[in-house]
């Protein structure tokens, strides 16, 4: 196994931080509808999971040194935070926070990220679950802000 330098191995851990409370901030807005709270919850417990899998296993390497057990945490931990996402983009998605499409776009691109392996090329593979996320959060900061369509439209009703 390649050794992982500091500065990489804290980069990893602060996307992986991101990414959780970006998915946490999303299940907790289809929590907040009511409609699929224990869809979205299943979810959120899933990617609780696989964090702490990986974070332990980060810890215990990072004290003992070279662990052989490390693919028992990382395996696991990489499956149940991927399981989590593509959870919580279909509730989203079924609660009608985002579009089917997107959410099928995370899952399919969640599923393509579980062939990746940082060691080769293949990590590649992650590029299109990071492009499909990086949709989801701008679709969900878009659609936030009040078109200016809409205004237009209910300035002109108030005055019919």
């Amino acid at each position: 196994m390649r050794t992982t330098t500091p500065l990489i191995a804290v980069m990893g851990t602060a996307a992986l931080v991101l990414l959780v409370l970006g998915i946490g901030g999303l299940a907790l807005l289809v929590i907040r509808t009511g409609l699929k709270p224990t869809t979205a919850g299943a979810g959120l417990i899933l990617l609780g999971i696989g964090v702490g899998l990986l974070l332990t296993g980060g810890i215990i390497q990072t004290a003992l040194g070279d662990f052989p057990w490390m693919p028992l945490f990382v395996g696991p931990g990489v499956i149940a935070v991927l399981a989590g996402i593509a959870v919580v983009a279909w509730c989203s998605a079924a609660v009608g926070l985002l579009p089917l499409w997107m959410a099928i776009l995370v899952g399919v691109s969640a599923a393509g990220a579980l062939a990746s392996n940082e060691q080769n090329t293949t990590i590649l593979f992650v590029v299109p679950f990071a492009i499909a996320l990086a949709l989801m959060g701008g679709y969900l900061c878009v659609s936030a802000f009040p078109s200016t369509r809409s205004r237009a439209y209910e300035s002109r009703a108030r005055t019919s």
